[in-house]
């Protein structure tokens, strides 16, 4: 960046600064819900099942969003595909005409439960669920900032044209917890006047639908996780087993009672076994001779001995 664009960029920001203070915003064409500060950290629900966010809501509360040509009657169909969430929105502008806006929301990557939208002529941004029981009710909120500035909006979403008063508390307090200025927020309108009145109980079927396939298969995808770990278990259990059965098996062995045997017994053993150790470790010559053989004259002369002896006549 050069010194001239960076003087332009200071300029800017202080004469934005100033009208900001001033109050003269939509005078100079720049939009109301700008403000100073920076995001707050907030994130999204724990375990978010983008497929069960599918179906039709409707809005209820809103922060005004000027570059929105979609105003009142705001019913919103999300569609997932398994990697992108397609998003058509329709009701009525300022004037009561009929709208139709497209865009799509993808994974954030990095920010687990965090989708990023993408529409025609305007930047990306967050989209952040921060409460839903994918039944009734939806609490989000977008954010974006910039060299001290943001813009910040929210949304309190129902899956009927009605929400109970107690559920948009709840959700304006799960927005307080993360710092979310609310007062900005305010009432669409819905009900008999809206074009799709007279469809309404269609898309409620359509809905319900989806929303029965995609806890099904959740359901489903749950059993098989549960199912494994099961399996892993009991696999890791039967080593177990077979390790602690060996184990018993090694010490019962050990633990046999060996005879108990006299110190002339234990004196025998202890020089006949090596000698018969010796014996069956001993090599013989390569014309196959064994050393261990006794000596023959020897042998002839006791011999001989015993014959003296057994025939000789008593005394």
């Amino acid at each position: 960046m050069t010194i001239t664009t960076l003087k332009v960029a200071v300029a800017a920001v202080a004469a934005l600064t100033v009208l900001l203070q001033a109050g003269h915003v939509r005078a100079f064409g720049i939009p109301e819900f700008l403000e100073f500060g920076e995001c707050p950290p907030i994130e999204p629900m724990a375990n978010l099942n983008f497929e069960r966010y599918a179906g039709f809501w409707f809005d209820i509360d809103m922060v005004p969003n000027e570059y929105a040509d979609i105003t009142n009657c705001t019913m919103t169909n999300y569609t997932w595909t398994g990697d992108l969430m397609v998003v058509e929105a329709r009701g009525l502008n300022r004037e009561g005409l009929k709208m139709k806006q497209g865009s799509f929301m993808h994974p954030t990557e990095g920010q687990p439960g965090v989708l990023t939208v993408e529409a025609e002529g305007v930047p990306s941004a967050p989209y952040v669920i921060v409460d839903t029981d994918y039944e009734t009710y939806a609490c989000v909120h977008s954010c974006m900032a910039m060299m001290g500035f943001r813009a910040a909006f929210s949304w309190i979403v129902s899956r009927r044209p009605s929400l109970d008063p107690a559920l948009i508390a709840h959700c304006k307090d799960q927005l307080h917890q993360w710092d979310v200025d609310t007062s900005t927020m305010l009432p669409v309108s819905q009900g008999k006047d809206c074009p799709y009145m007279n469809k309404l109980d269609a898309v409620l079927d359509y809905s319900a639908r989806v929303q029965a396939k995609a806890q099904g298969r959740e359901v489903a995808v749950h059993k098989v996780k549960t199912d494994t770990t099961a399996k892993g278990v009991q696999t890791v259990t039967d080593q177990h087993h077979r390790m602690q059965e060996e184990k018993d098996e090694a010490e019962a062995e050990s633990s046999v009672p060996v005879s108990e045997m006299s110190e002339e017994e234990v004196l025998v053993v202890s020089e006949v076994v090596p000698d018969r150790r010796t014996q069956h470790t001993e090599k013989q010559e390569p014309n196959g001779s064994d050393l261990t053989t006794p000596n023959t004259g020897l042998l002839v002369l006791l011999l001989a001995a015993i014959m003296i002896l057994v025939t000789a006549p008593p005394t």
